[in-house]
């Protein structure tokens, strides 16, 4: 029933002795490494003049070459690419991760996109994942080392301030007579004790933390370029980023209740609290309330503001919707906002021109030096099915722009109003 190849193959050594299938265990073992050895450690050889080092620089020579030149030497880029990866057998994952590179570094050149066509489509999502997760764990890394830094100096000043309080315990314990021989009225120096602690525990106050270091908003161009155009997957790139959506939202719900907690401590007055308390670590309730988080680590958070910052804002909007689902809320971010309010000027800028008020700038463009003199004409200014997405993507947080905000007043009225006058519902209802 079992052949003797396949009991050698997957039988231990001392079981085949037993079997009578071998002479000898150690024998067998021996052989086993000698094997592994020649298969897995013992170095080929390599023909000098097509070393893989070698073909990698010429690779990154030509790329970066390309990325200074125009877009008319995208044939030529293709076929020295093909030809460097094929002549010194270069591995197609890591031809790939420099062609990557080179793009994000020279985003004006869109020719990198035929480059990107030679090599597998499913690789583009992996290869560029795995440059996301290298930045994640060197930002975690960071902020555990900054965490235990910041424990460490906790700890030494709760033990130098206990060091100075048995210090005063001793003084004060001190009978009339033994401070005869103690100079009045002198304080410590530098060179004394208790001078060389305020001069460290000075310089330690004064050392700032280290920045933790954030994945580079070139990267996050890149991955909204690539999603747009249909080189890489949403869904694909998604899995790749961090954090996981269960720590996100665990993240947000804990950030939601320490805000509110800090409201309800604004205007409080804690009547044990001493007058000259200035060892109080507490931050101002009112800074911490009113302060949205901002983690350099959120991926996520970060594509966002990749996706607004290309002009792909179908892009921007699907991973909105997708954090809100989770129950996170992407304008909240003060960049998004930012990119959000830009995006939603320029979409009722034509609306706008037709709801301003008369002998104001847009009304004088718009309806003409004529016109712009009267009041808006009743029958027109409807606002795009854009405006309302993007007004809807904002939310409440189109205030923090006052300007758009008043213009946005005036586009709505003026919509509400043309919709009512021709018996539109269905418009009207948008602009409730």
């Amino acid at each position: 029933m079992l052949t003797r190849e396949l009991l050698v193959e997957r039988c231990e050594g001392e079981f085949l002795e037993e079997c009578g299938l071998i002479p000898s265990s150690v024998g067998w073992k021996k052989k086993e490494v000698r094997i592994n050895t020649r298969l897995v450690y013992t170095q080929n050889k390599f023909n000098l003049l097509r070393e893989e080092s070698e073909g990698y620089s010429k690779l990154m020579t030509a790329l970066a070459e390309f990325g200074r030149s125009g877009d008319g030497n995208a044939n030529a880029a293709v076929r020295s690419t093909q030809s460097l990866i094929g002549y010194f057998d270069l591995d197609p994952n890591r031809a790939l991760d420099l062609v990557l590179d080179a793009y994000e570094h020279a985003p004006h050149q869109s020719g990198f996109m035929e480059l990107l066509g030679l090599f597998r489509k499913g690789a583009h999502a992996q290869v560029l994942g795995f440059k996301f997760q290298n930045h994640a764990k060197a930002s975690e890394a960071a902020a555990n080392a900054a965490a235990n830094r910041a424990e460490d100096d906790d700890d030494a000043d709760e033990k130098e301030e206990g060091e100075e309080g048995d210090d005063d315990e001793e003084e004060g314990e001190a009978g009339p007579g033994d401070g005869k021989d103690k100079p009045r009225g002198r304080k410590p120096t530098g060179g004394d004790k208790g001078g060389d602690k305020g001069t460290s525990k000075g310089t330690k106050k004064l050392a700032e933390p280290e920045p933790i270091p954030e994945t580079p908003a070139s990267l996050y161009a890149l991955a909204a370029k690539l999603v747009g155009a249909g080189v890489v997957e949403l869904d694909a790139l998604y899995a790749h980023l961090s954090p996981a959506d269960d720590a996100a939202v665990e993240r947000h719900v804990l950030g939601v209740e320490t805000r509110l907690a800090a409201a309800k401590k604004i205007g409080a007055v804690n009547l044990l609290a001493k007058a000259d308390d200035s060892k109080s670590k507490d931050a101002d309730p009112l800074t911490v309330a009113i302060t949205p988080p901002n983690d350099p680590r959120d991926q996520k958070l970060g594509l966002v503001r990749g996706f607004l910052a290309v002009g792909d804002v179908d892009g921007a909007t699907a991973m909105i919707e997708r954090l809100r689902n989770l129950g996170l809320d992407p304008a909240e971010d003060p960049a998004v906002q930012k990119a959000l309010c830009e995006t939603l000027r320029n979409t009722i800028a034509e609306c706008y021109g037709l709801a301003a008020p008369a002998t104001s700038g847009p009304a004088m463009d718009a309806r003409g030096p004529t016109a712009g003199m009267e009041p808006p004409d009743p029958g027109g200014g409807f606002m795009p099915d854009e405006a309302f997405e993007r007004l809807r993507l904002l939310g409440p947080y189109v205030a923090v722009d006052p300007v758009l905000h008043s213009r946005m007043i005036r586009c709505v009225r003026q919509h509400s109003i043309a919709a009512a006058s021709v018996g539109d519902k269905d418009a009207g209802a948008k602009g409730e």
